[in-house]
């Protein structure tokens, strides 16, 4: 076998290609190569078999090598079948007045011939099949990459767009941006919640809620200011909700007004009544 030959037949038995008597004429005429050749053959095997950061940590599925040989193995039986039909011969007879008189046809099952080698055309096609899977995988790692990349980035410029890049920027990076915490105090805590957002450069403070039922009828929701023993200074806003996080511009100064909660139903209704929310740090 010459350099090329050798190369083709190192590629095909490093992928389970080879029958039995191929495979032991590949390993003699490898044996019998030079030193050069043989270091040749394990450079271009290491250089094909190595894709570097292509294919990253995604791999093949493992069946696509059995469909792969199946394919394979049900070409070459169906070239045999073909050949097997082209040398039939015919069944011979003849036709009288009296009808159809069919002797006995001299007829012998041919010799179905078993090709010890892979014919090349089939040895191509799996071999670029193998490579279009491989290039299949790199390309949906990548769309993976860029569709979760630009998701990132959407759902940054979304909070840009809603609330404003001056109190997105504030709110996670100034040092001087206050932060009052309300919360319930049954199981659904997680679920329910509503943070108060100060910063002496903005015009107002900001209250920020999440997952707070709608309100019934006419009833709203109010944030109010209460002192040390619990009871209502002062009503800050009344807002209603549809149940998704929502925004509100409020004026109240986290400096003196700390002990926050949220009502729901009239104003005259909230005095003898539970808060809904209150303060995390509160002592009540």
């Amino acid at each position: 076998m010459n350099t090329d030959k050798l190369l083709e037949m190192n590629m095909l038995f490093a992928a389970g290609l080879l029958d039995d008597a191929e495979r032991e004429s590949f390993e003699a005429a490898y044996a019998d190569a030079t030193p050069e050749v043989q270091a040749h053959i394990r450079d271009e095997s290491r250089r094909m078999a190595d894709l570097g950061d292509l294919v990253q940590s995604e791999s093949p599925r493992p069946e696509l090598r059995e469909i792969i040989l199946a394919a394979v193995r049900a070409a070459m039986h169906e070239k045999a079948n073909d050949q097997r039909i082209a040398t039939e011969r015919a069944i011979a007879g003849t036709i009288t007045a009296h009808g159809a008189n069919s002797a006995r046809p001299n007829y012998t099952q041919p010799k179905l011939t078993r090709s010890p080698r892979v014919h090349r055309v089939w040895r191509g096609t799996s071999i670029g099949l193998a490579a279009a899977i491989v290039a299949m995988v790199v390309v949906s790692v990548n769309v993976q990459q860029t569709y979760n990349s630009a998701g990132k980035n959407a759902f940054i410029a979304n909070l840009y767009d809603g609330y404003g890049g001056q109190f997105l920027n504030d709110t996670m990076f100034n040092p001087n941006t206050q932060r009052v915490v309300l919360a319930t105090s049954g199981n659904d805590s997680s679920m329910m919640g509503a943070s108060v957002f100060s910063n002496p450069d903005w015009d107002s403070a900001r209250l920020m809620v999440k997952n707070i039922r709608p309100q019934q009828g006419d009833e709203e929701y109010r944030l109010v200011v209460l002192d040390a023993e619990g009871n209502i200074v002062r009503e800050v806003t009344t807002f209603t909700s549809t149940g998704e996080i929502e925004s509100f511009d409020i004026q109240i100064n986290l400096n003196t007004e700390t002990r926050l909660a949220i009502y729901q139903g009239m104003a005259e209704d909230i005095l003898n009544a539970e808060p809904l929310m209150t303060t995390v740090d509160s002592e009540m």
